[in-house]
């Protein structure tokens, strides 16, 4: 009774908790170390006194940001990634629960589709609103956007200065 307590209840339970606390503590353990690298490095550059901008060393050293762009296309990864899970997931339930209807061993398949798949659902959502705003706003100005655009400004100025002296 005790064992068949633990291994339906117990066990997915502290699956459930302490996988997720690993996967966050493993993360924020990579970020503190890029960053005291990052500190390390500015400290040995200030130690041997080099002549640089520290604002403009540490800006450089810090990794570039990721673009809107590039973020709305990580949601379209994580949901159908996640949405092929719970499929999967759903698939297999249906598949145990076929081939032996009077175990219930298809419980916990039932369980983890219902959990991937409208967190997977959520972002695509995300995704396609992120796609329709990322298309109803404008360009994101390039260097050579604005180049263009200051020649064509200039042109139109000098176009606009002959019309006057006629």
């Amino acid at each position: 009774m005790l064992e068949n307590i633990f291994e339906e209840f117990l066990l997915p339970i502290s699956i459930m908790v302490v996988l997720p606390l690993g996967i966050v503590w493993i993360v924020n353990r990579r970020k503190m170390l890029e960053m005291t690298q990052r500190m390390g490095l500015a400290r040995l550059a200030l130690e041997k006194n080099v002549d640089l901008d520290l604002s403009e060393f540490l800006k450089n050293l810090n990794a570039p940001a990721r673009t809107l762009r590039e973020r709305i296309l990580a949601k379209l990864q994580n949901g159908l990634g996640m949405t092929l899970a719970g499929v999967g997931m759903l698939a297999a339930g249906a598949y145990m629960m076929y081939m032996n209807p009077a175990e219930h061993d298809y419980i916990p398949f039932f369980a983890l589709s219902l959990v991937f798949l409208p967190i997977g659902i959520g972002f695509l959502a995300f995704y396609f609103k992120g796609k329709q705003l990322l298309q109803s706003e404008p360009e994101e100005p390039s260097a050579e956007n604005l180049e263009q655009a200051s020649e064509k400004g200039q042109h139109s100025l000098e176009t606009s200065k002959q019309q006057d002296e006629e």
